[in-house]
């Protein structure tokens, strides 16, 4: 099997959701080359996305948010971000989404942010049937790969 080093994509939710826009953000993780883990896109699902004080996190994540928080650490090496989040999730909220938008808009790189009117966190539950939105988060990450050239 081959794998391109060159169209790695990082996915995730909630906390996993965080981690993974690490990943694509914070660029003081070591000493060494910080360069090689940067993956090329973004996948995050209602991600836990602002670890400063006013955010979400336990004490030692707040107490370091300027290191770790993916809304406070992104910069012109950011990939390309498909961000999925619930109007009512009580742990990422729609104005902290904004905000992570707009810094990402503002260095000129893709992000598209799409709300889930009246869902909370998670927008669905695993152990239930799919549901539609099930299927529209799904049609938006298929979009927005195939936007950039995954398939």
């Amino acid at each position: 099997m081959h794998v391109d080093s060159t169209r790695i994509v990082a996915a995730g939710a909630s906390a996993g959701g965080q981690l993974a826009a690490a990943l694509g953000t914070v660029s003081n993780i070591s000493e060494g080359d910080t360069e090689s883990y940067i993956p090329d896109l973004l996948l995050l699902y209602y991600p836990v996305i602002d670890n400063s004080p006013q955010g979400y996190g336990p004490k030692l994540m707040k107490d370091n948010y300027q290191k770790i928080s993916p809304l406070h650490n992104i910069n012109s090496k950011t990939p390309p971000t498909l961000l999925l989040v619930g109007t009512k999730d009580q742990y990422v909220p729609v104005e902290t989404c904004e905000a992570y938008k707009a810094k990402i808009d503002s260095l000129g790189i893709d992000c598209e942010l799409h709300l889930f009117e009246d869902l909370g966190h998670p927008l669905f539950l695993y152990r239930e049937p799919l549901t539609s939105v099930f299927y529209e988060i799904r049609k938006y990450t298929d979009a927005f790969l195939q936007k950039h050239g995954y398939y």
